[in-house]
């Protein structure tokens, strides 16, 4: 299986008392898929995974594997920083009938490229899923290079691919250029919306978005016009997630501000997962502002003039 384009790094909707709300999940589900994406990532960073226990993260992926159907791939979030758990969560994973597993280097300790090499073996060897590295060293203090993506790959044949989240896109292009363009089934995202169409015109396969939550015509359309070699569409499509963007300086607390812009298209409970707080009545209208500026139709109004409007066609094809 080819992972590509658009895969949204789907929020976990909670109810008022910060449970998992399974019919709001539902929607937003049915509305991403509905909008024209390519896959799903569940329990990312911003499915909060680090707020639920193993038994609550095991249920979740069984109610969205049997709520896809198969109809776009279904990735997980299993990486942990106790190699048991996300060894387990890996196995639960394939079990369930996930297409593919994203693990994040362990957080908070410091390890060196062996350390990981065998953490990354042992996850890649406990079950035959695809396995993709998830390098984000914002939050865990490890950048993964090329070296040892290579190195992993050689023992383990399942290594398909990386979702690399760094402001510098040169490291996401060494990727590209080190191991997908003699590898051209690895498959490289890019973490960070403002570089998705700079990651498909350097020969990437696409990007996992927090803004692709509420916003999944803007990047179905983007990837779809890069495809037709319409390319000042999908500029203009950038151009409007480039407005998004300012959604990151709102607040440090990022995923509650997601939430909030999901709520504001959908008609869900904006709760983040403890110990994050709703965005502030001040921080809520910037968000909003900000919405409609990029051309955003919010629930019950009808889009604006100039709103990109996706229209889900036949399958995609690849460059």
């Amino acid at each position: 299986m080819k992972f590509q384009g658009v895969v949204p790094p789907m929020v976990t909707l909670l109810d008022e008392n910060r449970q998992i709300d399974y019919p709001a999940n539902e929607k937003l589900i049915e509305y991403l898929i509905e909008n024209g994406v390519d896959g799903l990532l569940i329990l990312g960073t911003c499915g909060e995974f680090f707020a639920f226990s193993e038994q609550e993260r095991q249920d979740f992926v069984s109610f969205v594997v049997k709520t896809v159907r198969h109809r776009v791939p279904v990735l997980v979030g299993t990486g942990h920083t106790e190699l048991a758990q996300a060894v387990r969560f890996t196995q639960y994973t394939q079990q369930a009938g996930a297409d593919a597993v994203l693990v994040i280097s362990p957080y908070y300790v410091t390890l060196d490229e062996n350390a990981l090499y065998h953490y990354y073996c042992a996850v890649a060897h406990a079950a035959d899923i695809p396995v993709l590295f998830y390098n984000f060293p914002e939050r865990t203090g490890v950048n993964i290079q090329v070296p040892l993506v290579k190195r992993v790959m050689e023992a383990c044949p399942n290594v398909c691919g990386i979702k690399d989240t760094m402001s510098v896109f040169a490291h996401t292009r060494s990727f590209i250029s080190d191991i997908k363009e003699k590898n051209p089934d690895f498959c490289v995202f890019s973490g960070c919306d403002e570089y998705f169409f700079m990651t498909l015109l350097t020969g990437g396969n696409g990007v996992i978005g927090a803004l692709s939550n509420f916003a999944p015509m803007f990047y179905s359309t983007l990837y779809a016009s890069f495809q037709k070699c319409d390319f000042s569409l999908a500029n203009e499509c950038q151009r409007r997630i480039g407005i998004l963007m300012e959604l990151s300086d709102v607040s440090v607390q990022f995923i509650a501000v997601v939430k909030y812009a999901v709520s504001l298209v959908l008609d869900i409970n904006p709760m983040p997962a403890a110990p994050f707080d709703l965005p502030t009545p001040d921080e809520q209208e910037k968000i909003k502002e900000i919405l409609i500026r990029a051309g955003i139709p919010l629930k019950g109004e009808c889009p604006a003039s100039g709103v990109v409007k996706m229209k889900p066609g036949p399958a995609k094809e690849t460059l």
